[in-house]
């Protein structure tokens, strides 16, 4: 069943939800706030069933187990879910990936996971962190599910984690307050690796380096930067769109040479 010092406590309702679908033989035990039991009928009917032992509480007891007052009513103790070595495989190449560079606060690494999560990022790479690295509660929260859906790696020397994409054929992508090319002018390559970096230190100029293009978000106000995470949500949108606009086009184009009926849809990538 697992030692408690093997297990974390994850909060919040979509996040524990999300560790239901995805992963529940890592379920250890469930504490619930009588309110929460409709919205995990179930949850309990699988727990009971798998003998794991669950428990209504208070909201007292609830953040003692969580340390935090945002559990949202529920809180489930699990395995922990840790960051993956990169290592190279055909199918990465065909990814579309989020590096960090320098982000460590895990409010907006979990935003940055529900950005991802939402706008179809299939990984995110972790700069500075070593592989095997728990994702702390807080980021799973604030995630609230996605960092179930999306692949988390870690390389303490993000730079070289960054060559290894590259040689698999990836376009690197640094998002900057002040690149070279605004968001939105110029196409976006349909698989590829955005890097954001911290915000006060932003990217280190050798991982720019390591870049093949560097991109701005285009502001009108005062501000010249934004929080990470809003940057990442931001920048993610515009990806999207442009991919969105690409198959538009396609779409468009097919239809007029032809003068017929249109083919077969087929979902985006």
């Amino acid at each position: 069943m697992g030692n408690r010092d093997d297990l974390v406590y994850i909060y919040g309702l979509e996040a524990c939800l999300a560790v239901f679908r995805a992963r529940p033989d890592d379920i250890v035990r469930v504490y619930y706030k009588i309110e929460r039991a409709k919205a995990l009928r179930e949850v309990l009917q699988w727990v009971a069933k798998a003998r794991r032992p669950y428990r209504e509480v208070d909201a007292e007891a609830l953040e003692k187990l969580t340390a935090s007052k945002h559990h949202e009513g529920l809180a489930f103790a699990v395995r922990p879910l840790r960051a993956g070595a990169l290592e190279a495989s055909p199918e990465m190449a065909q990814w579309r990936w989020v590096a960090l560079d320098g982000v460590g606060n895990p409010h907006n690494i979990g935003a940055i996971l529900r950005s991802c999560a939402f706008f179809g990022v299939d990984a995110v790479l972790l700069g500075g962190v070593a592989p095997g690295t728990r994702l702390p509660p807080s980021t799973l929260r604030a995630a609230e599910g996605g960092a179930e859906m999306v692949r988390v790696y870690a390389s303490l020397a993000l730079g070289e984690g960054l060559e290894v994409l590259r040689g698999l054929g990836l376009e690197r992508l640094a998002i900057e307050v002040k690149g070279r090319e605004v968001l939105g002018q110029q196409p976006l390559p349909a698989q590829g690796v955005m890097l954001l970096g911290a915000e006060q230190a932003g990217i280190a100029p050798a991982l720019l380096a390591q870049c093949e293009r560097h991109i701005s978000i285009p502001h009108a106000g005062h501000l010249e930067a934004l929080n990470v995470s809003v940057c990442a949500g931001v920048a993610l949108a515009g990806w999207s769109w442009f991919k969105a606009e690409a198959a538009g086009a396609e779409r468009s184009a097919g239809s007029g040479s032809k003068g017929g009926r249109r083919g077969p849809g087929r979902r985006g990538d």
